[in-house]
């Protein structure tokens, strides 16, 4: 899927918010994977436009 970077961006900033105790932003990261995790698996592809051919 051509959108999954944004799970690897949230699972880093997960990562960095644990090894720096920052335990309200983890919990929010974790939420937030949960969130892309569901939209991105639900979420309908774009639709290709047709292509228009003469004037």
């Amino acid at each position: 899927m051509p959108d999954d970077w944004i799970l690897d961006v949230l699972e880093d900033l997960r990562a960095f918010a644990r090894l720096n105790g920052l335990s309200a932003i983890e919990a929010e990261m974790e939420r937030a994977i949960t969130v892309a995790r569901t939209e991105l698996g639900t979420a309908p592809r774009p639709a290709l436009l047709p292509l228009r051919r003469g004037p």
